[in-house]
């Protein structure tokens, strides 16, 4: 895939769910934010705090191979394992389908009963979204096709950094689909 066409797709994506956190700012102070969305489930806090948890690990993966990575225009390739974990996250794995799994431990969310500063925690969320924004236009001058990133549930496995990025949209999508933004007033 061209490394113009992939960077532009994964920026407009993060850029409209920017969109919704901008919207969801002008009226922070709200029971929707910390209410589940179903029984038993993640209020929009929790999905948002476990979103902003499961970027974290892989921006810091990313940074850190910018630090020794070579300067490459190549254009970005998937890996196997890039493929089949963003399939599962899309719910469109020919194997596991739409089959719910569990989030690995490092990334479940605090609890909506603890004390939230939904602003603070809205802005977190969206300064985080920019940074990998950045990180995205960064990535145009290094090699995103070597499989060096360790996925956090089963470390003996490795993706690329353009899998990596792909891995956190399709997860921001998901999730972001999940959220009843339409019901929020």
């Amino acid at each position: 895939m061209e490394k113009r066409k992939f960077i532009a797709e994964q920026s407009a994506e993060i850029k409209a769910c920017q969109e919704q956190i901008n919207k969801l700012l002008m009226r922070a102070e709200s029971d929707w934010f910390t209410t589940p969305i179903r029984p038993k489930g993640w209020s929009p806090l929790e999905v948002l705090n476990h979103l902003q948890l499961a970027n974290e690990y892989y921006i810091d993966c990313i940074i850190g191979y910018f630090k020794s990575a070579e300067r490459s225009d190549s254009d970005i390739h998937l890996s196997f394992w890039d493929k089949q974990i963003s399939s599962i996250i899309n719910g469109n794995h020919p194997l596991v389908g739409k089959l719910k799994l569990p989030s690995p431990k490092m990334f479940k969310p605090r609890r909506s009963n603890e004390s939230w500063d939904i602003s603070a925690s809205l802005e977190e969320f969206n300064d985080q979204l920019e940074l990998i924004l950045n990180l995205l236009h960064q990535s145009e001058n290094f090699d995103l096709s070597k499989s060096v990133i360790p996925v956090p549930f089963f470390k003996l496995l490795q993706i690329t950094p353009a899998g990596a990025f792909n891995i956190m949209v399709c997860h921001l999508r998901r999730h972001f689909k999940q959220i009843p933004f339409e019901t929020y007033k």
